[in-house]
């Protein structure tokens, strides 16, 4: 019916590769099971560095929410059940949409109603970092404070409820950068879900049964938003 649909969620879908690469294609998989969901799943764009520097890559994902609010209506979504999912690089402006609060010119909040960050770093000034995500950090930012462009420094009571994703033995961002997150989330009285998943490297592991355990638990985490 018309009404069931004006409640289906929205999910931005923002793909990885350091700032620096990798396109919206990425995630055609996973955009096509969530739509077998009876959500819809958008899977955008956004300018990469060195061409674009910090905060390009956060005002593209933050324009991004404000869009699907403000045509929520015609794509049939409720505009309150935005959910950002990304995977690294992607993990980390989908952490950046739990912590924004830039609004429209329409007066459209751009944070997220809830956030999926797969192996996404929330310190980017962390020292624990892998040299060559150091070297990605650093050409995003172009001499710019980390800090700044650090979701984690930005956890408040407003932030969104996250569901974060990372693999123990993930050696370019370090699993505690989605500990940290969480402990900080929780602290701050926002729900978070932790899902450690034991052996996996930064690569998430592509076998059926554990693409099947994440893609549930994604699942679970945003019907329990509802």
């Amino acid at each position: 019916s018309p009404a069931a649909a004006a409640r289906r969620p929205a999910l931005l879908l923002i793909h990885g590769g350091g700032w620096r690469a990798g396109g919206r294609g990425e995630l055609a998989g996973l955009a096509r099971w969530l739509a077998q969901q009876g959500m819809l799943p958008v899977a955008i764009d956004y300018r990469l560095a060195p061409q674009s520097h910090w905060p390009a890559q956060a005002e593209d994902v933050e324009v991004a929410v404000w869009w699907l609010r403000e045509n929520a209506a015609s794509l049939g979504i409720d505009p309150q059940r935005v959910v950002a999912i990304g995977s690294s690089a992607g993990g980390h402006l989908a952490a950046w949409l739990a912590t924004t609060d830039r609004t429209s010119p329409r007066g459209t909040p751009s944070r997220a109603d809830a956030v999926v960050s797969l192996a996404g770093p929330w310190d980017l000034a962390a020292g624990n970092l892998h040299d060559d995500a150091k070297g990605m950090v650093a050409t995003l930012l172009a001499g710019q404070p980390a800090r700044a462009a650090s979701p984690l420094w930005r956890i408040d009571a407003r932030s969104a409820p996250a569901l974060l994703i990372h693999g123990t033995k993930d050696e370019l961002i370090p699993p505690d950068q989605s500990t940290r997150a969480c402990d900080a989330l929780r602290a701050a009285q926002v729900h978070c879900d932790l899902m450690l998943l034991e052996g996996e490297g930064h690569a998430l592991s592509s076998r059926a049964a554990e693409v099947s355990a994440r893609r549930e638990r994604i699942r679970a985490f945003i019907a329990a938003r509802g």
